[in-house]
């Protein structure tokens, strides 16, 4: 085949490819949770269904995020069936349309196989997303960012790109209100550079692209500005002050989750150093310890690559072509988009932002080192389509489609959680007994629909039980989430519904202080007076905290007759 029908077939032959991936790793993990942990799993599986039911978040019960997943899982919940089986398959699906729409991205700035490539990391890094509420932000920002890229290559449907591009926003602002802030936020200043230094004004002066980039920029975030206000006046309409101070909060207090961010950019540089030096270490490195930071490693390259190019570019006015604007956009949304990373160091958060400009950035910083390496004649261009091609594949063979192979083997399939609204393999058989165990128990002793607490952060309880909350605040981890008003609340409502049983787990919070201990000692002292422990589940005599997984146990409390 010659270099231009490759040119033409492979494009289309690789998207082909992710689609396959993408629809084999929806069904690959459609069954199967590797932990599936009683507080946040638990409260993204709470909220579906209850939204199922008909009830509404944040007015209902208190919610953190925003209000579009809960109602796209809750729909998947009415059409399929009350089973986590439903939420892997959408949650597989979500990202898989992420893989896809980072392609596309790529594509703007990158040849096809590395385009390919950075598409096809993204099921892999997803799958270790702790909520299944966040992984809906990728592929929204993703549309929105190549609707907006889309803009620049099509001036005269410019406006409507544009709208589009606001109206994803919107919607992404519906998950991740922070991350959807910060792309939109990279995008309107984009806006306005792309009006100070392409050609979209020919002749006109620099006062004349001034005013119309400030134009086009503040129209973009005030009709993003709009259609958010406009989406959470819908969901927030009508419920009471107190309980909105239980949403949308930030626990400033927890620990990051893999450190601060210079140990994790460190930690990747040394990992890549033992491969070189002892390449039979790669596979543990990679698969057991190391997916999210090599994305942190990835960071720092694609920020200071793309930064000092984009500078470059930006001062020589040579942004013009559809490129290099791809790219002046590519770097904003990433440096924009790395606040959470930055702030808590948590790397596993770079998924829902900097991801959307890391691949392709990096993808086009390794496609201009091929350029300039290799001869631009005939042979050096299709030395460069089978490099990248052969790369890409091996690449994308081993960071996607073979971990969709891992859970099909027996070990970790040899778990299963055969509750009704489980049905999924897991990988913890300490916690998934307790799961099972606590669950049994709640079926036999309440009646259908009756109201059960759970204290301080379990409520997947509630849902494998199907009972609903006696209480509107599902978590009460953290000292600040409580005051005295709201302890009394939590109390009168136990009292109103007359719960009979109350269960009472040794979650662990990220600080010193603990619940019933330190903080939520109205609560502790009405539960000791009016409820008496009945039965424990999990291992040994009872431990006063927890890991978030490990060391599991539940105190079941009956109220005395």
């Amino acid at each position: 085949m010659s270099t231009e029908g490759l040119t033409r077939t492979l494009p289309r032959l690789l998207v082909a490819l992710l689609v396959l991936q993408g629809g084999w790793m929806a069904w690959a993990w459609s069954d199967y949770q590797t932990v599936l942990a009683p507080d946040d799993h638990g409260w993204n599986l709470y909220a579906f269904w209850r939204v199922a039911e008909g009830e509404m978040p944040y007015r209902d019960f208190a919610w953190s995020y925003g209000p579009v997943m809960p109602y796209f899982y809750a729909l998947g919940f009415k059409l399929a069936g009350v089973r986590i089986p439903t939420v892997l398959a959408l949650h597989g699906g979500v990202l898989a349309l992420g893989s896809l729409l980072l392609y596309f991205v790529a594509r703007r700035v990158a040849g096809p196989g590395l385009s390919f490539l950075a598409g096809a990391v993204v099921p892999s890094i997803g799958l270790v997303v702790h909520s299944y509420n966040h992984a809906g932000i990728v592929p929204l920002l993703l549309g929105a960012l190549l609707a907006f890229l889309r803009s620049l290559e099509d001036p005269r449907r410019r406006v409507r790109w544009l709208a589009l591009a606001a109206g994803l926003e919107v919607l992404a602002a519906g998950v991740l209100a922070s991350m959807a802030a910060a792309s939109m936020a990279a995008l309107c200043l984009s806006a306005l550079l792309v009006e100070l230094y392409s050609n979209s004004i020919p002749g006109a002066g620099s006062a004349a692209r001034l005013r119309r980039g400030v134009q086009v920029s503040v129209g973009l975030g005030l009709a993003w500005l709009a259609g958010t206000v406009l989406l959470y006046y819908a969901v927030l309409r009508g419920v009471p002050g107190p309980h909105l101070r239980h949403c949308f909060g930030i626990h400033g207090g927890e620990i990051p989750y893999m450190g601060n961010p210079l140990w994790s950019m460190a930690h990747v540089w040394a990992g890549l150093w033992r491969l070189a030096t002892d390449p039979a270490h790669a596979p543990t490195w990679w698969w057991v310890v190391n997916r999210e930071r090599v994305m942190a490693g990835l960071l720092p390259i694609a920020a200071l690559g793309g930064g000092l190019v984009t500078l470059r570019l930006c001062l020589r006015r040579r942004v013009a072509d559809p490129r290099g604007l791809a790219v002046l956009t590519l770097f904003l949304v990433t440096a924009f988009t790395s606040h959470q990373f930055l702030w808590t160091g948590g790397a596993y958060t770079l998924l829902w932002g900097p991801a959307c400009g890391i691949l392709p950035l990096t993808a086009w910083l390794f496609e201009a080192g091929l350029a300039r390496c290799l001869p631009s004649d005939e042979r050096g261009k299709k030395l460069r389509l089978l490099g990248t091609l052969l790369f890409a594949a091996a690449c994308a063979l081993a960071t996607g489609l073979f971990r969709q192979i891992v859970p099909s083997s027996p070990q970790d399939r040899s778990l299963y959680l055969p509750l009704e609204r489980a049905r999924v393999h897991g990988g913890n058989r300490e916690l998934d007994k307790v799961l099972e165990d606590v669950t049994r128990y709640l079926e036999a002793e309440t009646a259908p629909g009756e109201a059960v607490a759970v204290f301080p952060y379990a409520p997947l309880y509630l849902y494998l039980a199907a009972r609903p909350s006696a209480v509107y605040h599902l978590q009460t981890l953290l000292p600040g989430d409580l005051t005295d008003e709201d302890e009394r609340s939590i109390i009168a409502a136990i009292e109103a519904r007359h719960v009979r049983v109350v269960l009472f787990t040794n979650k662990v919070t990220a600080l010193p202080e603990r619940f019933g201990e330190d903080f939520g000692l109205a609560i502790t002292s009405y539960l000791a007076e009016r409820f008496a422990p009945v039965a424990q589940f999990g291992d040994g005599p009872w431990r006063p905290a927890s890991d978030w997984v490990e060391g599991h146990q539940v105190l079941v409390l009956r109220r005395r007759e």
